[in-house]
């Protein structure tokens, strides 16, 4: 807008210039103020917002023209025209040629993005200029400066202008200048900051079993240097919280620093549902959350252990609790299995699985999963299942105990056999699932539809099983407590539901020993 001597006023009736001279001085004003309005909004607008991290010292000149230099004009500050409260501003005249002052700024580093912004005014408009010049070392590389064309007066007397820049390759110093061309440029409020554009991340866990401590790992980026408020300066801290904790990292990447947090809470992330079936057999689910190194808990754990009362592990010659009808190996493989139901947080059932319990494969044994033998997905995608075993596949493909006549010899209380110290006697089966399955809800519990065992103690192949109380089941006697010498009586001994043994004693010794024994072994199965 320097030496406007016509304007067209955009937005008027006409297309009628308007020259400034005395019989049209009014209609000319409101003109040029219309279209310093709309070309220009954004100069209007007093912007007194704190400077933080300013990399310019003395920038509002409150110690008059301390850390700044000059050439040529005489530089001072005084006191008319201050912007933003401040008390002084600098103003450097030169009656010919040109006057600089400025200040070097060192140590940002090449590509770092920059704003400059200040408030400056002239009296008369003779190319004064305002802004940065870049150097490596005393070599001038180039500049970005503006124009200073706003006549000081009126409100506010001083413009607001802003230099946003990105720092040049090869560039070491950063000089910010102003230069005076035969009269005056008056400035304040210089502001010099880094424009963060790199937003720091933590990624981690989001949670921890409070049931299992081993650390996790949080790695912070956006760096720079790091600050955590434990104290550690790396970019990967190891962390084992045993409340639920907020970590907080500060980032310092050139002139930016910046804070993110992130909270790990400490779960419990096993718990027993139990569930039981008309015929007194019992499941026990229990189900484990597990997490990675990533920002979404991605998988959840279950596994569902059945009552040694309705099937164990033990078969042939060693089977415990069998009675006649016997146990083999082969009643293990290709049908047993376990019908298992997930639910989200809102109880929605969004998963179905039947887990196979072992099958042949592959001139071997394995559990199945969802996909082979007795395996099946009744409800969801078999891609969410991440892996299935059983505690017999454990037997024969973990431990390498492949015996498929004999299991290994134990008694009633399944004491470790010492040849084969890890075998499991306990029948269950293991999954694991992605929690991405149970949708924005999140995983919710376990649900156990169905067990089936071929055959079973209790004379049910298949069980359906419904939640109840995780407790044992107590065994009963009933019947007569006197008995005349030489007369016989029925005792009726109950430890499952609707299991009736009929003894008929001929003599005490017989009552107090025989049956009780036959009780507590079952009793202890329960």
């Amino acid at each position: 807008m320097k030496n406007l001597n016509t304007a067209k006023c955009v937005g008027s009736s006409s297309n009628t210039i308007f020259t400034p001279n005395n019989s049209v001085k009014d209609t000319f004003r409101f003109c040029l103020f219309f279209v310093s309005f709309f070309l220009l909004p954004h100069l209007l607008t007093a912007q007194c917002a704190t400077c933080t991290g300013n990399l310019v010292i003395n920038g509002g000149f409150n110690t008059n023209t301390s850390s700044w230099n000059s050439t040529n004009g005489n530089f001072t500050a005084d006191d008319p025209y201050p912007q933003c409260n401040t008390a002084k501003h600098a103003m450097i005249q030169r009656n010919s040629g040109v006057a600089t002052f400025y200040q070097d700024v060192s140590g940002v580093a090449v590509g770092t993005q920059l704003s400059l912004t200040f408030w400056a005014g002239v009296h008369v408009n003779n190319n004064q200029k305002f802004g940065v010049e870049f150097y490596n070392g005393n070599s001038y590389l180039s500049e970005s400066k503006l124009d200073i064309n706003k006549i000081l007066g009126g409100s506010p007397s001083m413009q607001f202008y802003t230099i946003p820049f990105t720092v040049p390759p090869s560039t070491t110093k950063i000089r910010v200048i102003g230069t005076a061309d035969n009269d005056w440029i008056k400035v304040d409020e210089v502001c010099l900051v880094t424009i963060c554009t790199n937003v720091p991340t933590i990624t981690g866990s989001n949670a921890l079993c409070s049931d299992n401590k081993s650390p996790t790992a949080l790695t912070a980026s956006g760096g720079g240097t790091y600050l955590w408020n434990t104290g550690a300066t790396t970019a990967t801290i190891n962390v084992t919280p045993t409340t639920t904790t907020t970590y907080t990292v500060t980032v310092t990447n050139g002139g930016c620093v910046n804070s993110v947090s992130k909270t790990i809470s400490v779960i419990n992330c096993t718990g027993p549902i139990c569930f039981n079936g008309a015929n007194g057999v019992s499941a026990t689910a229990n189900w484990t959350i597990t997490y990675t190194q990533d920002p979404i808990n991605d998988k959840v754990k279950i596994r569902a252990t059945l009552s040694k009362n309705f099937v164990d592990n033990t078969y042939g010659t060693n089977a415990i609790g069998w009675g006649s009808k016997g146990h083999t190996f082969g009643n293990l493989t290709g049908s047993d299995h376990l019908i298992l139901s997930l639910l989200d947080g809102n109880n929605v059932k969004k998963m179905e699985t039947k887990l196979d319990y072992i099958s042949a494969s592959g001139g071997g044994y394995d559990a199945l999963g969802v996909t082979g033998g007795e395996g099946q997905m009744i409800l969801g995608s078999s891609s969410d299942v991440l892996s299935a075993t059983t505690s017999l596949d454990q037997n024969f493909n973990t431990y390498g105990y492949v015996l498929i006549t004999n299991s290994p010899a134990t008694d009633a209380n399944y004491i470790p056999n010492p040849t084969y110290p890890n075998w499991i006697y306990d029948v269950w089966y293991e999954v694991e699932v992605r929690l991405s399955a149970f949708g924005s809800a999140g995983f919710g519990k376990v649900g156990i539809t169905g067990v089936h065992a071929s055959p079973s103690k209790t004379g049910n192949n298949t069980e359906l099983v419904s939640e109840g109380p995780c407790c044992e089941l107590s065994p009963t006697i009933t019947g007569d407590t006197l008995v005349c010498a030489g007369k016989s009586t029925q005792l009726a001994a109950t430890y499952l539901s609707n299991t009736t043994l009929e003894i008929y004693p001929s003599d005490d010794t017989y009552l107090s020993q025989k049956i009780l024994q036959i009780i507590l072994v079952h009793a202890k199965n329960l």
